[in-house]
């Protein structure tokens, strides 16, 4: 999910607004002057694609970044693999904070000059963000061509929809959106204080904690996330083919190597290594008690996104946990891929109460949810349940954010 997060980076972002700079400086979007957007900004699409023409090599290196093998540590480090002059401060993360922070200014901007109308400053929009993503992705090697139309038009309409929703600054909606860090430091270095309640007390150290009694038998628990399966995955077919995900056969999909029978690292999961994983637990010798699932089914292919692809594949995780695990108990969350358009869970948008309604119907066989649970789930997308005494599941809704 970080992975996808730095690569929306990299595209959504940096193709819907190129980071000028000035004799290979760094120059804040604060800085930077305003221009009206609209359907007659021709003036300011030559400015931008100017300042992207320059700047194409610097994109390209965070995008190839984004989907190296690197460790994620590493991308605390990402401006070594930077190249273009761009300076040391601030790091490649806080870079990727500006540029969200403008590219949410521009759509609000497109906002009031289209009436406040979403559908309008889209079309006013859609040439801009189209011919930058299309520059970008195909100085990076990528299929441009074949991504950009599907990556701008299903995530860009969504964020206007929302944006004309809800007022929100720029760095709040970045925040939220995991683009920019949650500012919990003090200007002098300090962590900010805790506040607690008359009533409450501080936790413990751990260390100060006493020794529980051991319990007199073990509880296992099994955890299975971000499976991530492409029902579209063949066998034989290429996993270097210029797109986002390969080892898929089709006119984008042609390129050098050959897919492996249980998967290759360029590609998402096929469906026979998801059950291979399902049944390995299964068979265990000491079974677990319980299942936990961390969400994340649908495969990475942003472009080609629709809400009945993204429903289809997680009711296909929901049947082969019930296929490959049968009679145990699992419990799901919502992963921030499972939602149409992917890392967009705004709740008022028709789109996720129906994702809470169907995900509440699919899982409450497996989870065994109570009717409170089904009645949180379909309403908010979280639940909590007893165990057993002295063990109870709380499933967090992370999405929750814009």
């Amino acid at each position: 999910m970080i992975m996808i997060s730095v690569l929306l980076c990299a595209t959504i972002l940096a193709t819907s607004f190129a980071i000028p700079f000035k004799d290979g400086s760094f120059v804040h979007p604060k800085d930077i002057q305003k221009v009206p957007i609209g359907p007659t900004s021709d003036e300011y699409v030559r400015d931008l694609m100017v300042n992207i023409g320059k700047n194409a090599e610097v994109f390209a290196d965070v995008a190839h970044h984004a989907t190296s093998q690197e460790t994620i540590d590493s991308l605390f480090d990402a401006t070594e693999t930077i190249k273009g002059g761009m300076i040391d401060e601030p790091p490649a993360l806080q870079i990727q904070c500006l540029v969200c922070e403008q590219l949410i200014e521009i759509l609000q901007r497109g906002l009031t000059e289209a009436g406040n109308d979403p559908d309008i400053a889209w079309e006013a929009l859609r040439p801009i963000a189209e011919e930058l993503c299309n520059n970008v992705l195909g100085v990076a090697g990528l299929n441009a061509e074949a991504m950009c139309p599907g990556i701008m038009g299903h995530y860009v309409p969504h964020l206007l929809y929302i944006l004309h929703n809800k007022t929100m600054s720029p760095s709040y909606a970045c925040t939220e959106l995991n683009f920019c860090d949650v500012e919990d430091i003090s200007a002098d270095g300090q962590a900010l204080p805790i506040y607690i309640k008359d009533n409450e007390t501080p936790m413990e150290r751990f260390d100060d904690r006493k020794k529980r009694q051991a319990p007199g038998s073990t509880f296992r628990i099994a955890f299975l996330t971000d499976v991530h399966v492409d029902s579209r995955y063949t066998v034989g077919a290429p996993t270097d083919c210029g797109m986002i995900i390969c080892c898929r056969v089709g006119a984008d999909y042609t390129g050098e190597g050959s897919a492996g029978r249980f998967g290759s690292y360029s590609c998402n999961t096929p469906i026979r290594t998801m059950d291979l994983f399902m049944q390995g637990i299964a068979n265990l010798a000491e079974k677990p008690d319980i299942v936990l699932y961390g969400g994340d089914a649908p495969p990475h292919a942003l472009w080609e996104e629709t809400f009945d692809g993204q429903m289809q594949a997680s009711q296909a995780t929901v049947e082969a946990f019930s296929r490959n695990m049968p009679g145990m108990r699992v419990f799901p969350t919502i992963g921030n891929h499972e939602t149409y358009p992917g890392n967009l869970y705004y709740l008022p948008r028709q789109e996720i109460q129906d994702m809470n309604r169907m995900f509440t119907e699919w899982w409450r066989p497996l989870a065994n949810f109570s009717d409170e649970n089904v009645r949180t789930w379909q309403a908010n997308g979280y639940y909590t349940t007893l165990i057993r005494p002295g063990l109870r599941i709380l499933t967090f809704n992370s999405n929750y954010g814009l």
